[in-house]
């Protein structure tokens, strides 16, 4: 982070700047395609990087902070400059590569920008590929998703590219049903995170592989997911199916110990 000046364009300060993210030296590139926003309905500005160089793990964190110049820190409060991450868990991670059970799996989304439109509403756009271990040209596509804000003030992207949907309260009763889920959890290298079946069942019943839990719609838009000693804050929202070609309810968040979730409803329940 470095001060410009207004007139020149050119440092107004000695020095290289302050540092305010980095990785350790092992990692393959660093970090690279920083964006910077300030949202004024949390106070915070939020600092977006891609770990992994364009390589098949390359991947979107954030870190936040009060103030323009740092230091930034992820929902763990894991300061974004920290080099002491054997385990790469340092930063909030909002898109990796993800497979759903259909349709083209993808790998490698990042050097993001973020964009708020006339209507308030936010959207986070990037660069992914299709998943391609074969050593041949991967070309580039580009991703738009909605992003959404949790009641804690972190930003987490939409389970499926934007179609032009728009926001609109979901009734409780058409949340009922099967859906696939990706959790996106940080790992050493960062891999392709593949759904698994879950289902929000009638009398709040709610159940993800041999996971038993209850399921609150607090809002019209927002879900509670309670199993054990885990809480989940979602937003249910409307959208594309792009696996299945079909409309969809899909839910955006994350769990109460900073892993963010996507998950989409591919069947009503039997």
């Amino acid at each position: 982070m470095l001060l410009l000046d207004r007139e020149t364009g050119l440092a107004a300060e000695e020095g290289i700047g302050t540092c305010v993210a980095r990785r350790p030296q092992w990692m393959s590139g660093a970090i690279e395609g920083p964006y910077m926003i300030y949202n004024p309905d949390t106070g915070y500005y939020y600092l977006f990087v891609s770990y992994g160089s364009l390589k098949t793990d390359y991947n979107i964190r954030v870190g936040r902070s009060r103030t323009i110049t740092g230091p930034f820190h992820d929902i763990n409060g894991r300061d974004l400059s920290d080099i002491d991450d054997s385990d790469n868990s340092v930063g909030f991670m909002i898109a990796c590569g993800y497979r759903w059970n259909d349709g083209v799996p993808y790998m490698a989304p990042g050097h993001n920008s973020v964009l708020r439109n006339a209507d308030g509403e936010w959207f986070l756009v990037y660069h992914i590929r299709e998943q391609n271990f074969r050593r041949t040209p991967e070309p580039s596509t580009m991703q738009i998703r909605k992003m959404f804000w949790t009641p804690d003030g972190w930003p987490v992207a939409s389970a499926e590219p934007y179609s032009g949907e728009i926001s609109q309260p979901i009734p409780e009763e058409l949340l009922l049903g099967h859906y696939e889920r990706i959790q996106l959890t940080p790992s050493l290298p960062q891999g392709v995170q593949c759904s698994v079946p879950m289902k929000l069942d009638k009398d709040h019943y709610y159940e993800c592989c041999s996971i038993q839990g209850s399921w609150s719609a607090d809002n019209d838009q927002s879900v509670v997911i309670t199993y054990g000693d885990r809480r989940e804050h979602l937003i249910a929202s409307a959208a594309w199916d792009h696996e299945l070609n079909q409309e969809t309810i899909i839910l955006t968040g994350k769990t109460d110990h900073g892993i963010a979730i996507w998950a989409k409803k591919v069947a009503p329940l039997s």
